[in-house]
């Protein structure tokens, strides 16, 4: 009776993740279609070697294999957004210019973003480094904004390949399933207990018949 209910449960289960993971399949490879759709009518390319050899080297190594290409993958929307927008931008705070081109005092690291640096504009009294500043706000600004757009994508990309992994490792069949390793211990005991019965039976005998 009991094998009966696990094999019944067994094949309830197997369907039960059978279905999430073609679900998880279909739902995964949607999230990346879309996602390399939106991005390939953005019409992004990635920058060329030439563009990104004087970034760090971690930032160097993590656009290297996408350089030229077009942008339709969330991997290469991370690394553009975090390796070269990003490095790009603070390089502006580091390398303040006004309109004539001269050097203006540098942004310090914890205010290059656009929050922080409406403070240092308003505490700015020369009007020049005033003006410099606050294009250099702007450009911190459409900066931060390209920057969530694209790792919005990336992460809505991660979620897909998540899934796909989960949707990939789903049960394959009834060979893929098992009962509970308790259930099998408990048969074993049971099969071993009545050999050991049938043995004792068969000694009994044995000893009748002597007698």
């Amino acid at each position: 009776m009991k094998t009966v209910v696990y094999r019944a449960l067994s094949k309830v289960f197997g369907v039960i993740a059978l279905a999430v993971g073609i679900f998880a399949l279909v739902a995964g490879l949607y999230a990346h279609s879309y996602v390399s759709g939106q991005l390939s009518q953005e019409k992004i390319t990635m920058p060329a070697e030439a563009s990104y050899k004087t970034l760090p080297q971690a930032s160097q190594d993590a656009l290297k294999p996408y350089a030229g290409q077009a942008m339709t993958t969330g991997d290469e929307a991370q690394a553009f957004a975090n390796h070269y927008i990003w490095e790009h931008m603070a390089a502006a705070c580091t390398a303040v210019k006004d309109a004539n081109g001269n050097a203006v005092p540098a942004v310090p690291a914890e205010k290059c973003n656009y929050s922080a640096l409406g403070g240092v504009v308003s505490a700015t009294t020369d009007t020049t480094q005033k003006a410099a500043y606050t294009a250099l706000r702007s450009t911190l600004f459409q900066g931060d904004t390209l920057r969530t757009a694209l790792l919005t994508a990336y992460a809505f990309w991660l979620i897909g390949t998540i899934v796909l992994v989960i949707g990939d490792h789903r049960p394959r069949g009834r060979r893929g399933s098992a009962r509970p390793r308790l259930h099998r211990l408990q048969e074993q005991g049971c099969r071993s207990g009545g050999s050991r019965r049938r043995d004792r039976f068969g000694e009994l005998n044995r000893l009748d018949t002597t007698e």
